[in-house]
């Protein structure tokens, strides 16, 4: 009888131990939770952010473009840019979707990917800026123009047209001619299968963080 109480002991002890375990492993599980999404919610808001900087810097350039398409060089260099920022709108909607998406009632395992998915986004949004970068090289007189266009005098300050005395771009496209082989080398070279490159690693951890470096290491892996 002694030795049946001990095992009805024993198996009462095993359940509570068992049963404690669920309720640690469920908490631990809820916290991780709460952290992932308390780290994603401030991204989620400086794509928004950045979502209206973007509409703003294309309503500017379409105001821009349709004052001066007449003129070749300022249709170039306003196209361009006007191409950059629609990307970056279009990266920055794509993030906070990405974000909405993530449904924290899932497993750790499946936010995990979702997370992943989007750092996975970042590191390719990465290698296509560098493409664009010839293009940023416009945006002091397209600023210029555009205060010239309509009179805005508390800006006047930035407005550079004058020093360049109408040559800035025969300036800009030799930057361009310089700059788009590097900018293509870049691109080709900050990818996922040369991440153990410390050069690469720097890069992309300084511009998009560590944690897109762990992905790109995981595309790696994959072959991709």
């Amino acid at each position: 009888m002694e030795l049946d109480e001990m095992r009805m002991l024993w198996q009462d002890g095993q359940r509570d131990i068992y049963k404690k375990l669920r309720v640690n492993l469920h908490s631990l599980d809820e916290i991780q939770r709460q952290k992932m999404k308390s780290n994603l919610l401030p991204l989620r808001r400086t794509r928004i952010t950045e979502s209206v900087l973007h509409l703003v810097a294309i309503g500017v350039l379409v105001l821009s473009l349709v004052n001066n398409f007449s003129s070749a060089p300022y249709l170039i260099a306003t196209g361009s840019l006007l191409a950059f920022y629609i990307m970056l709108l279009s990266n920055s909607i794509q993030q906070v979707r990405l974000i909405r998406r993530i449904d924290y009632g899932k497993d750790i395992l499946s936010i995990q990917k979702s997370i992943t998915a989007l750092q996975v986004h970042s590191a390719t949004f990465l290698r296509l800026l560098f493409l664009f970068l010839p293009a940023i090289l416009g945006w002091p007189m397209i600023v210029s123009k555009f205060i010239q266009d309509y009179n805005i005098n508390g800006l006047a300050f930035m407005d550079l047209s004058k020093s360049l005395s109408g040559n800035w771009w025969q300036v800009q496209l030799i930057a361009t001619l310089v700059w788009m082989p590097v900018c293509i080398w870049l691109f080709i070279k900050v990818s996922p299968k040369n991440i153990e490159d410390p050069w690469v690693r720097s890069v992309v951890a300084k511009t998009m963080g560590r944690k897109v470096v762990q992905s790109m290491e995981y595309l790696k892996e994959l072959g991709q």
